[in-house]
């Protein structure tokens, strides 16, 4: 599981790597005994929970987003510690304070370890394991597992514990293999799925979620360790949503908001900002062509016994950088919707595709076009169209079985446009051609950051 606050890319206690041995000036580290003790018992119990997974169960509401919802750099209150237990065995456990009475404390260690069950003990800010005891004319003595220091004894009557948790007897304790998406990474971007589904709000089966032309994990890692900006540099959330827009790196396609998709600003791809690149932190270098080309058509035919209505709209978004004099390379963004009905006396149906997605790679170039102001820009999409899709009808039509349509893909070859003043804006109304409704596209084309 990625940890967003440590900052360490590399070696053996890397952000996104298990750690080898504890390092107690790592603050990953030197506060896991709760996690660490917790994960001892679960394994008693052949279960195989990580520290980060009973960390993330504990953290999980702690705040929105996957900031702080692993251990870092702090300890646990007596309800958390519970909260793991419970997690961890699939069943309450039973607190009680050991300072009540040692008799009483002795008496359940005893009885505890006789039925093959640990203790899980805290004294103020440490938590371990009780795993034996053992009584001689020196004293009385419980054995420990300390996630700390390893292991050792301790007398009671020299010393007494804060609290200690008893174990349940109906146990089911909690593995990983129940759930793979720990263990996976589906899409091979360097993010697990279940670091994705439960904690990023990414897709397993999606590498670059916010088409931005990054991996998520470059994303993620752009936003944590820039050396400015970056979350675990500066534990300022400024660095995971930079532009304020509420959606952090992973989620946002252009995180400065400055005009220039992600990928068009770090486009070795490597969630690094080397020069000459232009910087995912500052919204006045994107050097980029951008804009967006909507289409519409929503068409509503009347007849004497009934209508039919469909509504088809697409809107893209584009973004291409210069690659040399003259020369554009960039990505688009389609999105599209299909819905239809239709409604007669005796029989009335419905459809809807949902919201469809496909990206398309665009190259093109400008120049100056002589006798006339401003840059000319043009540029094409490969694809020039997404997959075929079916439209599956939902009827209400006696003895008639709901018609399937094969549609051809959603079509958008790139566009063209005058640059004025740095932009071009276009509108064409088409809807005389239908015979009722609205039919229009409508085109923005700008440059940032550079002179043609």
């Amino acid at each position: 599981m990625l940890l967003l606050e440590l900052n360490s890319e590399d070696g053996n206690h890397a952000w996104d790597a298990a750690h080898s041995g504890l390092d107690r000036s790592d603050p990953a580290d030197n506060h896991n005994c709760a996690p660490a003790s917790i994960a001892m018992i679960n394994h008693y119990w052949a279960g195989d929970l990580s520290q980060d997974r009973i960390g993330f169960e504990i953290f999980r509401n702690r705040a929105p987003g996957p900031e702080n919802d692993l251990v870092y750099s702090g300890g646990f209150r007596v309800s958390q510690v519970t909260l793991g237990l419970k997690f961890a065995l699939g069943a309450d456990p039973s607190l009680k304070p050991a300072s009540a009475s040692k008799e009483t404390f002795w008496e359940a260690v005893k009885a505890e370890i006789d039925r093959d069950k640990p203790i899980l003990a805290a004294e103020p800010g440490h938590v371990f394991v009780i795993v034996g005891y053992e009584e001689t004319p020196a004293g009385r003595f419980v054995i420990i597992n300390d996630p700390w220091v390893g292991s050792y004894e301790l007398s009671i009557d020299d010393y007494l514990l804060d609290i200690y948790w008893l174990m349940p007897d109906a146990r089911v304790p909690m593995s990983e293999e129940s759930e793979l998406a720990i263990q996976l990474d589906s899409d091979g971007d360097g993010v697990l799925d279940f670091d994705e589904t439960e904690r990023f709000g990414t897709l397993p089966d999606d590498p670059d979620f916010d088409k931005d032309n990054l991996k998520d994990k470059d994303d993620v890692r752009g936003s944590i360790f820039d050396d400015v900006f970056g979350y675990a540099v500066t534990h300022d959330l400024l660095g995971r949503d930079y532009d304020g827009d509420g959606l952090n790196m992973e989620l946002d396609v252009d995180s400065d908001g400055g005009g220039c998709f992600d990928g068009m600003e770090d486009y070795d791809y490597d969630g690094k900002y080397l020069e000459p690149e232009t910087w995912n932190f500052e919204d006045g270098d994107d050097a980029c062509i951008t804009g967006t080309d909507e289409i519409l058509l929503d068409e509503n035919q009347i007849y004497d016994d009934g209508n039919h209505h469909q509504r088809l709209q697409t809107l893209i978004t584009f973004s291409l950088r210069v690659i040399e004099r003259g020369k554009l390379d960039g990505l688009a963004q389609i999105q599209y919707s299909h819905t239809g009905e239709f409604n007669y006396p005796e029989c009335s149906g419905t459809h809807d595709i949902g919201l469809q997605y496909y990206q398309a790679r665009l190259q093109g170039e400008f120049f100056k076009t002589p006798g006339q102001e401003g840059t000319f820009v043009s540029f094409q999409a490969t694809p020039a169209s997404g997959e075929p899709y079916i439209v599956q009808w939902n009827i209400s039509c006696q003895g008639v079985s709901p018609p399937y349509e094969e549609n051809k893909g959603w079509s958008w070859g790139g566009t063209n446009g005058q640059l004025v003043d740095g932009s071009y804006d276009y509108y064409l109304d088409m809807s005389d051609k239908i015979t009722n409704g609205e039919f229009w596209q409508e085109t923005h084309i700008e440059q940032g950051g550079f002179e043609p």
